[in-house]
């Protein structure tokens, strides 16, 4: 699973980190962390597809312009009362652009007893999202990717139940599968992070990782055919003991 994650930096010499940083100096609704470690129902920065006359995937519109002002992807304007059941809108088209915006972490969840707040759900199987409602129309239609330095999984039991830190391995950015839909009832815009089967190089501390999005993939996840994604054997991640803050 994912629990916690690292939000990425915002750094203007890069594709995606110009995006973030555009987005942390533009935005205007509720504050989000733009660095530090983020939380269940946080607010965090989310990568979605959005229509680009250029054709680039990062360029054409500015960012968030594919969510903001009540435009959503494909340029149709519409709530779903409870799970988002079907597609949102018009799926984006290959090659289209990508767009930064902000959304809450976790769909809309159920109280476990009467009386007790609901609990996001912050994570959607990869193996059973295409048939539960839940998640179904939002695979179908409303993908997107939540960049983080990396992410947080604790150690299993006998172990003190350590915090490890996950990414790849020389680099400052992974970008994860994720689902979003916009809520009606108190819950705003949001969304959840796809997890598939752990690999070998962090099945000893987790049955469950998050499904990292290579970049050669990001036009298969977001665009087209994603089914290959969810296989993860071969992402291997680096890890370390998360002591103190993450530098």
């Amino acid at each position: 699973m994912c629990g916690r994650f690292m939000a990425a930096k915002p750094d203007p010499l890069t594709p995606i980190g110009s995006e973030l940083a555009a987005l942390a100096e533009a935005y205007d609704g509720p504050p989000f962390p733009v660095s530090g470690e983020v939380f269940p129902a946080n607010m965090a920065a989310v990568l979605v597809g959005s229509e680009s006359s250029g054709g680039k995937l990062f360029g054409g519109k500015p960012p968030g312009a594919g969510l903001s002002g009540g435009e959503l992807v494909g340029g149709k304007a519409q709530r779903d009362r409870h799970a988002n059941d079907e597609p949102f809108g018009d799926a984006p088209a290959r090659g289209s652009s990508l767009a930064a915006t902000a959304m809450f972490w976790g769909f809309p969840g159920f109280a476990a007893k009467k009386g007790q707040k609901p609990r996001p759900l912050i994570n959607a199987r990869a193996e059973t999202a295409a048939t539960l409602k839940t998640w179904r129309g939002a695979l179908a239609g409303r993908r997107c990717l939540i960049p983080a330095r990396g992410f947080f999984e604790w150690g299993p039991p006998g172990r003190g139940k350590r915090k490890y830190f996950f990414s790849l391995p020389g680099a400052n950015l992974i970008l994860m599968a994720g689902l979003w839909g916009e809520f009606e009832d108190g819950w705003p815009r949001r969304f959840s992070i796809l997890t598939t089967a752990a690999n070998d190089s962090m099945a000893d501390i987790h049955d469950r990782m998050p499904v990292i999005v290579r970049e050669p993939e990001i036009g298969s996840w977001l665009f087209g055919d994603y089914a290959a994604i969810f296989d993860r054997r071969e992402v291997t991640l680096a890890r370390s003991e998360a002591i103190g803050a993450i530098s």
